[in-house]
Parts: C-alpha cells; sequence; structure tokens
C-alpha cells in the first residue's frame, strides 16, 4: 500500500516537472536586459532574431502570453504596468500572435483571449525586429461594462532613441528594422543622415529625455484657452465657430413653424404662430461648446421630436403642446427617448406614432438595441413599453444599417450587414418586405464590400424598383433603377452626360421625384424633369445669386419652408405664401457671421498640359489696397474622391478681411467630375496633383492681378502633404508652407495594423498612393520627411495628437529633420484633436499662429497686434503621447 502511495506521489511530480516543463518561460518588462527563451548564448543563429517589444497600456495586466504561430517558444509575461513597458527577446523566428492577458478588470481576475489570427506580427532572422507599439487599452461605458482594445502603431521616432539608451548594447551591429505589415525605411535612412551632418547630440533626436524647457515641439491643448489669440483677432471666433442650428418645420395643418437659433449663447426652441407671427419659447439652454440641437420634425399636428446632440452622444426628445381655443400655446410636456437612434419616419398622419431606428451594432449592457421601433409618443409610460421590443414585422434583424420607407412610412428595405470572418470580408444582405400587411421578408440579394453594388436611395411609387446613384455604367454618376425582386440592375432612371448627380429632388408634399441637382463651377444646381416641378420658378429668378430650396410644401395652404444661402453667408430659412405672393424672413442661420466683412468669389477653369479641364475657386479682398494682395492656396484633402466648391468659406472669407487672397482648386482625382477624372488622379502625389494646382496658381495671380512674390500653401491631411511639397518642387514661387495634419512620410502610411488585417484597404491605398512592395524608392522620392535636404523655405507643421489617420509619428519625423538640417520650421502638437479640428479654441489658436506665420513671410497688408506677454514655457508632448 505504501508503495502505491509513493508510485502515485512519483507519477504526479513528474507530471508537474512535464507540465512546468512544458510552461513557457516567466518573462518581465523593463528589466534592460536581453531576455532568451532558448540556452544562454546571447549571439543570434541563423533561425533566430530578436524582438524588441514595446506596449503601452492603461491597465495593469498580472499575465501577458504571446505565442508562436508554427514553431517556437510561447513568451509568458508576468506584471505587465500600466503605461510603458519595453522587452527584448531573442527568440526563434516566425510568426507570432497575442494569445491572452489576465487582468484585474471590473470585479475580478479576468482572462482576455484572442484568435490566433487576431493579432499577428512577425520576427525575422538575423535583425532586430520591432513591429511596432502595441495599444493596450480597457475603455468602460458604465460601472458594469466595458471593452478592451489593442492595436499595433509605428512609433520608431520614440522607440528608437529608447532602444539605442537601453538595448543596443545587448545587439552590436545587428539592424532594427520594422516588421509590421510593410517595409518602413526610417531605421536605415535615418543614422545615415545623422553621420552625413556630422550631428552628435543624439539626445536632441530623443524626445522622451530632452528637458520640457529645450523641447522644439509647441503644444496646445484648448484649456489653456485663447485670450492672447481673441485680443490679436477680436473676430476671429464669430468666423470659425461652426454652432449651427436647424430650422425645424411647419406643422401637417399649416398653423405652425418650428424654429431653432443660437441667440446671446442660448440655444432656443420657438414655436411660431404663422396666422399672427407670435412666437413662444419652448426650450432655452446654454448649451456646452460642440452641443446643438441637429433635428426638429413634426410627428403630428401637435408633437415634435428634437434632438439634443452632445460631443459623443445624442438624446432624443418628444415635445407635446396644448393650445387654447384662441390657438394659443399654454403649455408644453417633454418626454425622453430611452435609447440613442434616430427619427426614421414621423407617420404623420398617425397621432403620436412614429418609426424610431437605432442602428448601433455592438451590445449595450449586454442588450443588442439595433432595430426598429414602433413608438406610441403618448406619455412615458407607452414610450418605455414601445422600447422593450422592436418592431414585430422587422425583429427578425439586428444588424441592419439602413432602412427605407414607401411614400406611406411604411417600412419595406433593410440592409443587413455581416462579417464574413472564414472569407474575411463584409456582406451585405438586401431585403425586402413585398406585402407591407405581412411580415414576410425577402432576402433578394447578397453582396459584399468589393463587389461594387450600390445601396438604394428610395423606393419607387409602383414597388417594383429602387433608385440608386452609380458610376458603373458610364464615366459620369448617375441614377438607375434595380429590381425589387433580385435588385439585378433594370436600366438607366437619369443620366447626364456632362456632370455628376449629385442628389434627387423630390417634391415635399407627394415624395416623387421632380430632378436632380450637380455642380457647375462650383455651385449647386438644381435641373427639373419638368419646368413646371419648379414650385419657386420666378422667385429664383428674381433672386439669382440666391440657392433656394424648398424644404417643405403645405399644399392645402399654399405655404412654403425655403431655405437660401449665398457664397457669402451660412443661410436663412423663409415662409413663401404663394397665394399672396409674399416671402416673410424667419431666421439667419448665424446671424452674426451674416455682418462679418467678406471677400469676394471667382470661379477659375484652366486647361492643364496633359488637356485637363480643372478648376479653381478664388475669394479676393473685396476693398482693394494700393498693393497687390498675397495668395495662399489651400489644396483639399484626400487627395481622392474629395472635392472643393464655391460655396461659403469661413475661413477663406476671414483671410479676404485682412487683405489676402486665397485659392482652393479640385485638382485630378477630385470627386464631381466623373470616373475618368479620378483616376487620373491616382499615384500622382507630388506630381501632376501639385502641377495641375500650380497651374491654376498662376492663372489666378494673373487674371485678378495677385501678388505672385507673396505667395504661400496651407492645408490638411493630404492638403498638409501638398502644402509642403509644393514649396519643394516649386520653391521660387511658394515662400512657405502650412501643413495640419499633413501626410509626411508615404510609406509609413502602410505601418498601421489596420491594413495587417485588411488585405484589400491596403491593395486599394497601393493603388491610390503607390506600392510599397514594388515602388518604395519612388515613394520615398516624393516624400517630405526624405526630401527634407531640399526644403529651403519656412515650413509651420500642426499635428492632432489623436489622429489614427496621420498619426503623429509623420510630425514627429518631420521634426528630427528640422532639427537635423537646422531648418525654419516647427511643429505644433494639438493635445485635443484627431483628423480635424473639432474644438473651436483649436481652430482659433490655428488661425492665429497662421496668421503670424504669414505675416512673418509674405509681410501681409495688415498690422498684426503683438501678444501682451510671453506665453508660458512649453510642457512637454512626450508625455501624453506615450499615455
Amino acid at each position: 500500500m505504501n508503495g502505491s502511495k509513493r508510485n502515485i506521489s512519483r507519477i504526479c511530480s513528474l507530471l508537474m516537472l512535464l507540465l512546468l516543463s512544458q510552461q513557457a518561460l516567466s518573462l518581465k518588462f523593463n528589466q534592460n536586459e536581453l531576455l532568451i527563451l532558448k540556452g544562454s548564448d546571447p549571439e543570434l543563429a541563423d533561425d533566430e532574431g530578436y524582438l524588441f517589444l514595446s506596449v503601452e497600456s492603461n491597465q495593469h495586466f498580472t499575465t501577458v502570453i504571446l505565442d508562436h504561430v508554427d514553431s517556437g517558444k510561447r513568451m509568458r509575461f508576468s506584471d505587465m504596468q500600466q503605461g510603458e513597458n519595453h522587452a527584448l527577446v531573442k527568440l526563434k523566428a516566425g510568426k507570432y500572435y497575442w494569445k491572452s492577458l489576465r487582468g484585474y478588470i471590473m470585479w475580478g481576475l479576468s482572462w482576455i483571449r484572442f484568435d490566433k489570427d487576431e493579432h499577428v506580427f512577425e520576427v525575422k532572422p538575423g535583425v532586430i525586429n520591432y513591429p511596432g507599439t502595441w495599444l493596450a487599452e480597457v475603455k468602460f461605458s458604465s460601472s458594469l461594462s466595458g471593452s478592451f482594445s489593442l492595436k499595433s502603431t509605428n512609433k520608431a521616432t520614440l522607440e528608437w532613441p529608447y532602444f539605442k539608451q537601453h538595448y543596443q548594447q545587448y545587439t552590436g551591429q545587428t539592424p532594427l528594422v520594422f516588421s509590421g505589415h510593410a517595409n518602413d525605411p526610417y531605421f536605415q535612412y535615418l543614422p545615415g543622415i545623422i553621420a552625413q551632418q556630422d550631428f552628435e547630440s543624439i539626445t536632441a533626436l530623443d524626445y522622451r529625455e530632452i528637458d520640457k524647457q529645450q523641447s522644439p515641439i509647441k503644444v496646445f491643448d484648448i484649456m489653456q484657452g485663447v485670450d492672447q489669440a481673441k485680443n490679436m483677432f477680436p473676430k476671429l471666433a464669430d468666423y470659425l465657430d461652426t454652432n449651427r442650428q436647424v430650422s425645424g418645420e411647419i406643422n401637417p395643418q399649416g398653423d405652425w413653424i418650428l424654429l431653432s437659433s443660437l441667440q446671446d449663447k442660448m440655444t432656443l426652441i420657438e414655436v411660431v404662430n404663422i396666422n399672427t407671427f407670435k412666437s413662444y419659447v419652448v426650450f432655452k439652454e446654454s448649451l456646452p461648446d460642440r452641443a446643438r440641437i441637429s433635428s426638429l420634425r413634426w410627428i403630428d399636428n401637435d408633437s415634435f421630436i428634437y434632438d439634443l446632440d452632445y460631443e459623443k452622444y445624442s438624446f432624443s426628445h418628444v415635445m407635446h403642446l396644448s393650445t387654447n381655443q384662441n390657438a394659443e400655446l399654454v403649455g408644453a410636456e417633454v418626454l425622453e427617448i430611452p435609447i440613442a437612434g434616430k427619427l426614421l419616419d414621423p407617420l404623420i398622419d398617425q397621432e403620436n406614432k412614429m418609426f424610431f431606428a437605432n442602428f448601433r451594432l455592438s451590445s449595450v449592457n449586454n442588450n443588442d438595441i439595433n432595430g426598429l421601433y414602433f413608438v406610441d409618443t403618448s406619455s412615458t409610460k407607452s414610450i418605455k413599453k414601445s422600447f422593450k421590443k422592436t418592431y414585430k414585422k422587422t425583429r427578425k434583424f439586428n444588424t441592419v444599417i439602413d432602412w427605407l420607407t414607401d411614400q406611406t412610412g411604411y417600412v419595406r428595405s433593410a440592409i443587413e450587414v455581416e462579417y464574413d470572418k472564414k472569407n474575411e470580408q463584409v456582406s451585405f444582405h438586401h431585403w425586402f418586405l413585398p406585402d407591407k400587411t405581412t411580415d414576410d421578408w425577402v432576402r433578394i440579394r447578397t453582396s459584399h464590400s468589393d463587389d461594387d453594388v450600390p445601396l438604394p436611395v428610395k423606393l419607387s411609387a409602383d414597388e417594383t424598383f429602387f433608385y440608386a446613384f452609380t458610376d458603373a455604367f458610364g464615366d459620369k454618376v448617375s441614377v438607375h433603377k434595380y429590381s425589387t425582386k433580385d435588385y439585378s440592375h433594370i436600366g438607366p432612371f437619369i443620366e447626364d452626360p456632362y456632370v455628376d448627380i449629385e442628389s434627387l429632388i423630390e417634391d415635399p408634399s407627394s415624395r416623387e421625384i421632380i430632378g436632380y441637382t450637380h455642380l457647375e463651377n462650383g455651385w449647386s444646381q438644381r435641373k427639373f424633369l419638368q419646368e413646371n416641378n419648379d414650385l419657386i420658378r420666378q422667385l429664383r429668378k428674381q433672386n439669382p445669386d440666391l440657392q433656394m430650396f424648398v424644404r417643405q410644401h403645405i399644399k392645402a395652404k399654399e405655404l412654403m419652408l425655403i431655405y437660401a444661402y449665398t457664397q457669402y453667408s451660412k443661410g436663412a430659412w423663409y415662409l413663401y405664401q404663394k397665394n399672396t405672393q409674399t416671402v416673410s424672413k424667419l431666421l439667419d442661420e448665424n446671424p452674426v457671421y451674416e455682418n462679418l466683412p467678406k471677400g469676394d468669389n471667382h470661379a477659375i477653369s484652366v486647361q492643364v498640359e496633359d488637356g485637363i479641364e480643372v478648376e479653381g475657386f478664388l475669394v479676393v479682398p473685396s476693398i482693394k489696397g494700393e498693393h497687390k494682395p498675397p495668395l495662399v492656396v489651400i489644396p483639399h484633402g484626400g487627395p481622392i474622391g474629395v472635392r472643393d466648391t464655391a460655396a461659403n468659406d469661413e475661413t477663406q472669407h476671414f483671410l479676404a478681411s485682412k487683405g489676402i487672397a486665397s485659392l482652393k482648386v479640385n485638382y485630378r482625382g477630385s470627386s464631381g467630375y466623373g470616373k475618368e477624372f479620378i483616376e487620373l488622379g491616382k499615384q500622382q502625389w507630388g506630381e501632376k496633383i501639385e502641377s495641375d494646382i500650380h497651374a491654376v496658381v498662376l492663372e489666378a495671380i494673373e487674371q485678378y492681378a495677385l501678388d505672385s512674390n507673396k505667395v504661400c500653401a496651407m492645408g490638411s491631411s493630404y492638403g498638409g502633404y501638398s502644402a509642403v511639397m509644393l514649396t519643394i518642387l516649386y520653391p521660387d514661387v511658394y515662400l512657405c508652407a502650412i501643413s495640419l495634419h499633413g501626410v509626411m512620410d508615404l510609406p509609413l502610411l502602410f505601418g498601421n495594423q489596420s491594413l495587417n488585417k485588411n488585405d484589400k484597404f491596403f491593395e486599394e491605398l497601393a493603388k491610390i498612393v503607390g506600392d510599397p512592395r514594388t515602388e518604395m524608392e519612388k515613394l520615398m522620392k516624393k516624400s517630405p520627411f526624405y526630401l527634407a535636404d531640399k526644403i529651403s523655405r519656412p515650413i509651420k507643421l500642426f499635428q492632432g495628437l489623436k489622429d489614427n489617420r496621420v498619426t503623429v509619428e509623420h510630425a514627429l519625423r518631420m521634426q528630427q529633420m528640422f532639427t537635423l538640417f537646422d531648418m525654419e520650421a516647427d511643429l505644433t502638437v494639438l493635445m485635443n484633436e484627431g483628423h480635424s479640428l473639432k474644438y473651436l479654441n483649436s481652430n482659433i489658436h490655428f488661425i492665429t499662429e497662421t496668421m503670424k506665420f504669414l505675416d512673418k513671410h509674405l509681410d501681409l497688408p495688415i498690422d498684426i497686434p503683438a501678444e501682451k506677454e510671453a506665453a508660458e514655457k512649453n510642457q512637454s508632448v512626450m508625455d501624453l503621447i506615450l499615455k
């Protein structure tokens, strides 16, 4: 018996030893030493490589496991701290993936596990592999729910000096390479430039270690305020303030108009009696920055729904109005909609009823809320009951991204999305309800993201086909018909061989299609299928400078709600009483802006050297001085499938008020001019696109007597890239460049982990930019970072810290070049911004600093007041970047 116990004990010990031998070696981050998975020799064997692992986490994890895909030892790290984590590991070459993490999340110790193909990276033999810096982030949406994200991003400018300081002693002359999805020549290129410039102070390129007071990088946080900027340019905020309100509607009986406005920083909703024009304020509140009322819709004669939009959230409310026998408003009751979403159809003919849709694909508190709701808005109780279940006829759907209603408001079409993991593609299921009295939905087609099948925009009156926009059958975007039986193509509905069709015009009462819109000279034009379809034809003739749109038509009373704008205004709302031919102005979209000085608009068309026509939109100062105006050209972003128009542009008019002309150019690749024009722009970064822009600039200078010796370029995203490239390609013309979120390194665009997961997106990007696998040298020759030695003009960069599209790495690389070449250039990091300027203070700061820069290099025809006191010392951006 004792022998048996000893045998059992011995077997258990052997099993434990076997288990332990199979366990991964327990490793630790931030030891500043070489971790060796097998043996003790630090030198690499032929089938081995070094892994330089960098992880930034907002949460402490007790365990991190990275496993091999095919062969090699598993890595098991203990104690990954909140913040930065680094390790250098010698291991077998091959593909590895993130297997799992364990940490105290929510209420206890939890594992987060990943699929084998979810977060993969490669270790190449004979080199030090940096696959990017992994960002591990836990987000809590409530006290009971949260989400986790893991992604990699290339932070070579920060990791290169860190590696040299902490780990290079273990690796000798072994080359450090980026081993992400695409090659990045940065690690091979930078040392050569340092040697070429005989630059000894490597610490000057290490933004982690540099003294905060000596940092070359400027920082702007919206909490700093913009008092100095407002002192310099008191009206600038009035130009740039994007707070705008919607006007609302006339109620079905034609008795009341809903209006929303911003007055003395208070947001108002007013209900105006059409007969007496007496106004009743039913909502008055001081909303925070970037909050606004985004929608006002009647749902019956005495009830309406309004949406309050905040920066990240939207809340819908229903308001019931009470009137007395004299048609005076005597009361209002507000009811809250319990989930986020939008009004799909107000079902005007049904009292206190509406269709409300939620398009969220992820669950909330473990509940799927995506779907359509038939809502009884009579009371709080009825509303809550309506949202307990989705609409019975559409209950089978829970991943819908688009619904279509028929002309009576009933839901007849649904587009459901599904990710096909096996084939790694997105599927779109097209559903149609042939008989609205039943719930017998028919799936008429399944398409995929690369099938180029257009989404329907409207159901025909006879319910036999859908209308959809497509350029699949010609060069220009046109409207085609697709069958409700199988979504097969039937034929064209509206084609215009000369223009891309922008939108359809519907009769506001019958909802029938009566025309379409297109752009001409950068200006929206309306073309009607029959001349008598234009309900305000005479008004248009009387006001040729106004763009007018009939938003609503109450036929019984011949009332029309009209929205109109010019190239100099943000728009206004009017009530047109056709019987009496009277027009009453209800409100301006932004009354303060209407009274600000503006410039004069001009459209320019140039035939460039290869015969294509390129359009530009110029705004010049309306008051002519004794000197020719300087010119700032502002290329748009994209560059493919994006465009500018001649419509009101606040920045252009502000520049004009300061005596500066500005020009926007729809270079090749811009949308609105047909498919062929778009194709002409692909892979023309730094080439024919900039040639197009330059040709229009020269035409504008000659045609409108601008100062050819005072030209600067500025832009955002691709426009920022283009601005810098113009100074490289045509340094005799462009004296300076301002870049906001600009692409500075073309190969770096391909280093995102998202591309690793989506080969189709990689291929599309390669078609637009160029393929780094076969054209790396060409991409480098078109990148400002690799052309820094050719930059002879002053450069000013602005970069959003939270930009995931053009990451801060682009700007940091350029800052290194500024330092190495001792250039007249600087970088400002906008701490609160992503790939656009969301906050008014950021925009004010950007334009103010731009004006100071322009004044320095173009000698502007205005006096810019000096700052009253010196700005505070720059805080370091690095700590914030590393968070």
